[in-house]
This record gives C-alpha cells, sequence and structure tokens, in this order.
C-alpha cells in the first residue's frame, strides 16, 4: 500500500509527507491523474485481503471485504468440524454462526413477541427484543419485569434436542439463564450479575407474593426452598384444622368478621329433633311406657365418630417467604413496594482491633444465593456483633478491641500523660498508625509509666517501680563542673580574657 506519489498530487494534504488526491481547475491546477501503477496497487491490495481469508473474488458481491476482515479477526473460517463460522445475510451483511450449532444459519432478529407469550416456546434461535416494562409483566415463564433482549440457541427452530436462552434486562444489569432438554425440560432461570450490578437481595419471584398459603402434595415436614410448613413458630399454626375463607362483610360467618389467622373453635349448629324411645312391657303388668337407662332418657348411646367433619384429603400447608428463591435488585423491590433492612457491621482498626464504629456493608452474592438468607459481605476485621458498652465503675477511660472475633474491654491511656522508663521522654501512644509502637490499648508497658520523672537526673527503679535520682550522674557533673570552674581559673592567670575563658 502506498499514498498517491505522482507530480499531479496535493502535497501533503492529510499531513507533512501524506499527499492526496485535487480536483483540476483549468488552466490553473492540473487534476490528479493516478495512472495504472496506482489502480494496480489499489485492486491487488483489496483483492489479496479477499482470498487470503480464503474466498473466492465474486464481482457481485460487494462484502467480500468486510467478511475477510471478520475471519481475520476471528483467526479462522471453519470450525473443528469444517462448518463456516460466518455466513452470508440477506442484504450483504455478514454474521457468524451460532455457537455449538453444526451447519447453523444466522441467528435472526426475531422481535415483536406478543403480550402473553409463554417463553418456553420461544425455541427459534435468534434475538428477541423486549421494549416495554408492560408487556414484560404478561410474559409467561419470564424472568424479569423489566425490557430487555433475549438471546435464543437451539439445535433447531423446533427445539426438539436442546433449547439456551439468555436474558439480558436493561434495569438492573442482570444476566438471566436456562436451558432445555427433553429428557429434563426446562431448567430454573439463573443469574449473574454484571460488574455495575448493585447488590443482590433475596426476594420471591413476582409470580408468587409473601405470604400466600397452599398446600403441597409431599409428605410432611419436607423442606421446599421459599417456604415454610405452616407450624406454627412465627408461621400459621394450620395443623389438623380447616381454612375458612373471611367473611368480610358478607355475615355469613356467625362471629363477624374475623382477621386473617384467627382460630374458631368447633360447634354444633343449634338445632330440634325428637327423642327416640322405644316401647316396653311395663313391670309385666301389659302396660306400655318409655324406656329409662339409669335415670336418665334414652339418648343415642355413643352413635358417631370422635368430630363432625366432611369428607376431606390432608396436605401439608406451607407459607411463602420467598427466601432462597430468588434474587431481586433493589429497583425491583422500589417496584415491588419492599423495603428491605441494610445490613451493617462493626469495623475495628486491622493493626490495632480498636472499635472504630458501624458500617454499611454490601450482601455477599453467592453465598446468599446458597444459603437463603441475606449473608453480608463482611471485611476483615469486622464482625457482626456489636462492642459492649464501657464500664463507668471502671475508674478510667476505656475502649473495645476486637480480640480473636471478641470485643473486649480494654483500659484507653491515650489521653493520660506517660514517660518512657529509659530516659524520661513523654510518650504519646498511636502516633505511629501504621506501625504502632504501642497503641495505647491495654495493659501499660514495662517501658512506660505515668509517674511524672523528677526535673533533674530521673533514674528509672525497675525493680521498685517508681523514679529515682540518679546520684552517679549529678556527682560526675558536679566534678566536670568544678574541674571546667578551675580551668577557666587558670586561663584568666594567665592572662587570658576572662570572657574568653568562660567559652571554654
Amino acid at each position: 500500500m502506498y499514498r498517491i506519489d505522482s507530480t499531479t498530487a496535493a502535497l501533503d494534504k492529510f499531513g507533512p509527507g501524506k499527499n492526496g488526491f485535487q480536483d483540476g481547475v483549468p488552466g490553473l491546477v492540473q487534476a490528479t491523474t493516478p495512472g495504472a501503477v496506482t489502480f494496480d496497487r489499489f485492486q491487488e491490495e483489496l483483492a489479496n485481503a479477499v482470498e487470503g481469508a480464503g474466498l473466492t473474488l465474486n464481482k457481485n458481491d460487494n462484502t467480500q471485504l468486510l467478511q475477510a476482515m471478520q475471519i481475520v479477526a476471528d483467526g479462522s473460517t471453519t470450525d473443528e468440524a469444517g462448518n463456516p463460522l460466518y455466513v452470508p445475510r440477506a442484504g450483504g451483511s455478514v454474521v457468524q454462526a451460532p455457537l455449538l450449532r453444526t451447519g447453523a444459519g444466522e441467528l435472526q432478529d426475531r422481535s415483536g413477541v406478543p403480550d402473553g407469550t409463554d417463553w418456553n416456546g420461544l425455541n427459534g434461535s435468534g434475538f428477541y427484543f423486549f421494549g416495554s416494562d408492560a408487556s414484560m409483566a404478561t410474559m409467561v415463564n419470564a424472568p424479569a419485569l423489566h425490557a430487555g433482549l433475549l438471546h435464543v440457541y437451539s439445535s433447531n427452530d423446533a427445539g426438539t434436542e436442546w433449547v439456551f436462552q439468555q436474558y439480558q434486562s436493561y434495569a438492573d444489569d442482570r444476566i438471566y439463564r436456562r436451558r432445555f432438554y427433553p429428557t429434563s425440560g426446562w431448567s430454573y432461570w439463573s443469574a449473574d450479575f454484571t460488574s455495575s450490578y448493585p447488590q443482590p437481595i433475596p426476594i420471591p419471584p413476582k409470580e408468587l407474593p409473601v405470604g400466600m398459603i397452599a398446600p403441597f402434595n409431599v409428605a410432611p415436614g419436607t423442606v421446599i426452598p421459599g417456604w415454610m410448613p405452616c407450624t406454627g413458630g412465627g408461621y400459621p399454626d394450620l395443623r389438623g384444622r380447616f381454612i375458612r375463607v373471611c367473611s368480610q362483610g358478607s355475615g355469613v360467618d356467625p362471629d363477624g368478621d374475623r382477621g386473617a389467622g384467627t382460630i374458631q373453635g368447633c360447634d354444633v349448629q343449634s338445632h330440634t329433633h325428637g327423642i327416640p324411645v322405644r316401647e316396653r312391657e311395663s313391670n309385666g303388668g301389659g302396660g306400655w311406657g318409655v324406656d329409662y337407662q339409669g335415670g336418665a332418657l334414652e339418648n343415642t348411646w355413643g352413635t358417631g365418630g370422635a368430630e363432625t367433619r366432611p369428607t376431606n384429603v390432608s396436605y401439608p400447608h406451607y407459607y411463602y417467604t420467598g427466601v432462597g428463591v430468588g434474587l431481586w435488585t433493589p429497583l425491583q423491590l422500589k417496584h415491588a413496594g419492599i423495603e428491605p433492612a441494610p445490613l451493617s457491621v462493626h469495623q475495628s482498626h486491622l493493626l490495632t482491633g480498636e472499635y472504630l464504629g458501624e458500617y454499611p456493608v454490601q450482601h455477599d452474592p453467592f453465598a446468599t444465593k446458597e444459603q437463603g438468607v441475606l449473608v453480608p459481605l463482611i471485611p476483615d476485621g469486622a464482625t457482626l456483633e456489636p462492642p459492649p458498652a464501657s464500664n463507668d465503675e471502671a475508674g478510667y477511660p476505656q475502649l473495645a478491641v476486637l480480640e480473636s472475633g471478641i470485643w473486649q474491654l480494654v483500659r484507653n491511656w491515650r489521653s493520660t500523660a506517660l514517660w518512657r522508663t529509659t530516659n524520661a521522654q513523654t510518650y504519646s501512644p498511636g502516633s505511629w498508625p501504621h506501625d504502632p509502637e504501642w497503641s495505647g490499648l491495654g495493659d501499660l508497658p514495662d517501658w512506660l509509666t505515668d509517674q511524672a520523672p523528677p526535673e533533674s537526673y530521673p533514674l528509672w527503679n525497675a525493680t521498685n517501680g517508681e523514679w529515682t535520682i540518679d546520684t552517679v550522674a549529678q556527682q560526675r557533673d558536679a566534678e566536670l563542673a568544678k574541674a571546667r570552674q578551675d580551668l577557666q581559673s587558670f586561663l584568666v592567670m594567665q592572662g587570658l580574657a576572662p570572657e574568653v575563658a568562660a567559652l571554654l
């Protein structure tokens, strides 16, 4: 490749040394005339690119350079089975064939799905654009409430072998996936999070409201994700009871408009009927009378069972909590009118262990999804447990310190005047935040004391734990002072000026 360099080229048209073409002006400027050499070079440059990508030149195809660029960018022209990776599309464009689909054609734009469509039937490979939240709310077996783009890859447009669906929501940066196999049917939707995705919060899918009660054809005690058995313990206790619809102003319930979950005891409606009697001959005298049993009138003699009930069938009932079923974003929660409680941890200093305060934290998306409850992403040096309150009866300042994951109240020396026992110099705890010699918390080290040293010749007595006077140093300095004074006096006697001698 080269830029035009003929005598009629427009010099430096695109910068220094970058010539171009120019139109001619009759009688003034001659138009650029490339000539055969230039056109041949252009032709061969383009033809070599197309043929080098494994394509055959076709004068009726204006997309071959684009195809060549795509093939070169991918690094190959066919997959391992010999199928073309790039296939022509109506209108001259080129698209990559679907992955894992041997001999597949292009992915089609299949937008325009009508409201109420069951996504189990979207089997044709292609792109499905859903641009309306209102339309999404009508879809069946869809993973989200919000508009987005669905990618479908299938073994064939009938979806009889396998189908893979991936949905990208525009509202919350979530990517949902599921698959279909003839032997197992559709899998549950799973969700991944992009780097900009806000923290996930367990909340039920839009199809089921929290608080729903439903019977399940399972053995009593079976664990069902998102559901709790109605056996009490914070949930309705329905064991052995019928469910009666609330009267709600209808007047059908004799006890009036009872609230949800209120229990009504067993009863038999008031009624009137005759007393069964039997005839017998009285006292063998041939008369007739009423038979008595133990001094009372004849009764039903225990006829019937243990309770009054209709024909029924027994199933365990469960209460829908939604926990562990799905992960919704804060935006979806807002639409659902749910305000989850924020999570927070109590953070300690990574070096000193001292309490720094309470801070909000994000949720661990993987642990949350696995355990079915909100799991905070706890940083190093943090705990969910708050520190204990200071003990006012201790008589000295205290500060909470995290030791082996447990908060301990220790003495805080930072507001106390301290001195080094080695040289009687003052010491301020915590002056080295990144590598503290001592944090000022806990027991006082042996090399520090809160006793003020004497102003002159301080000496720490480690045995007694108190300051004394360093008499040896005091005597030495006195002798040195006397020797200096004697020297100065001698030099003055030898004729040295007194002010000069005083400098010695």
